[in-house]
């Protein structure tokens, strides 16, 4: 009796169900994976045909040809044998009718050439690329509604075709280029008046990335005009960077890059910089204006001329409230130390206006100790400390840490002033 009741209530219920209008359903349907979608149209005869007007597909085979929907809001193919590349063509000019707006393609190794139709497209609002990909980019590219352009693993011989698709993105607010590192003999230009958003990326497969520095004969060069960046993300150590104008919008930034395009970005963000993330320059010979809006700093403590560079930051940085050290690599016994040298006097921001210190992957290197006696003495607005040490400390090094950071703390009378501590070991 109760088992009838309860396939009653079922029953019930998926009446319910079934009594929503198609609207709602293909709504509903939309905001699960394809897969899942075509196995619950088979639930209902009434639902048999409810698939085909869903606007957001992962493709799985064919069955985007049986597609009726007049517009696809999103389409992501996942291609790994040879024959769906050569359907890729067909695919794409068939999600292009739908009136497609975001279009994702991950091809792996196998060389993709994208049709035409797709560089002219008018829907397309993001467009993300992964895989080997051949840009013949046509005189008459254009993607007008293009916001989000990611692609990843650019070839060096698309260069020149990407930097013209560029030109052709009106709107375009949102770039992510990631590549493998070349013997790259060309110069890629970015330049995009509309850009508000760039991450780029280098991978150097089977080598070390611990040296931030251009020792090679021949760098590759990479030219950009983003007047209007406001969210700047370089994580690559192999080009050289060439930074068309100053940046005057930009408010947070993250610099992995050699020490000669680190210096170009730093003098290229010094009006307008809130939050800055830098891992290697040397700062001896660069001229740099005050940062007179950046609150947020953060620094790597196994970066080649990381100290001489905390002390230039904390001089220039009038208004900085956080202050983040952090160790990347764990042979940092490689690097050869700098000398803490203090700023001649205190800097600004350690009386007035420093709230924050926390270090990660602390290693109590002698000089490690120095540095934050420093900044705990004279940090007379401080008040959060967070401290972590490094894993791979012995039982006994840890001791020895523990001790030091005692003596360092009773011998800093700002300390006292702070109502947050956190150590861990």
């Amino acid at each position: 009796m109760l088992n009838d009741q309860r396939r009653s209530q079922g029953l019930f219920k998926m009446s319910n169900i079934s009594d929503l209008p198609d609207d709602l359903l293909v709504k509903i349907l939309s905001s699960i994976p394809t897969k899942d979608v075509v196995a619950t149209c088979l639930l209902s005869k009434r639902w048999e045909s409810l698939w085909t007007n869903v606007t957001r597909l992962e493709f799985v085979d064919k069955s985007l040809l049986s597609h009726q929907c007049p517009n696809l809001e999103s389409l992501h193919f996942k291609l790994k044998s040879g024959y769906a590349c050569r359907e890729i063509g067909l695919w794409i000019r068939t999600a292009i009718n739908r009136h497609i707006r975001e279009l994702t393609i991950e091809c792996g190794d196998i060389l993709i050439h994208l049709p035409f139709r797709l560089l002219t497209c008018e829907t397309l609002v993001i467009l993300k690329l992964k895989g080997w990909f051949d840009l013949n980019i046509p005189l008459t590219a254009s993607l007008p509604s293009l916001k989000t352009l990611h692609i990843v693993l650019l070839r060096e011989s698309n260069y020149e075709s990407f930097s013209k698709l560029l030109s052709n993105c009106p709107l375009l607010v949102d770039l992510m280029v990631e590549q493998r590192k070349s013997n790259a003999m060309s110069t890629l230009n970015i330049t995009v008046p509309s850009l508000q958003r760039l991450f780029m990326r280098t991978v150097v497969e089977g080598e070390s990335d611990l040296r931030y520095s251009s020792n090679e004969k021949h760098t590759p060069k990479v030219e950009i005009n983003v007047p209007s960046l406001k969210y700047l993300n370089i994580d690559d150590n192999c080009n050289d960077f060439d930074v068309a104008k100053n940046l005057p919008q930009v408010v947070e930034a993250s610099i992995k890059a050699n020490e000669t395009s680190t210096k170009a970005f730093l003098m290229s963000l010094t009006s307008s910089a809130k939050r800055l993330s830098l891992y290697s320059v040397k700062s001896e010979d660069m001229d740099l204006s005050f940062f007179y809006q950046l609150v947020h700093l953060e620094l790597c403590t196994s970066a080649n001329g990381w100290v001489k560079l905390l002390a230039h930051m904390l001089k220039c940085s009038l208004t900085l409230r956080v202050l983040k050290l952090f160790n990347e690599h764990s042979n940092w016994w490689m690097r050869p130390l700098d000398r803490w040298d203090p700023p001649s006097s205190v800097p600004e921001c350690m009386m007035s206006s420093l709230e924050t210190l926390e270090w990660r992957e602390y290693l109590g290197r002698d000089i490690d100790v120095e540095i934050l006696s420093y900044l705990l003495k004279h940090s007379s607005s401080l008040r959060t400390v967070k401290i972590s040490s490094d894993e791979s400390k012995s039982v006994e090094e840890t001791h020895q840490m523990v001790d030091d950071l005692a003596c360092v703390f009773i011998d800093s009378p700002n300390a006292n002033l702070c109502s947050t501590y956190e150590v861990v070991f």
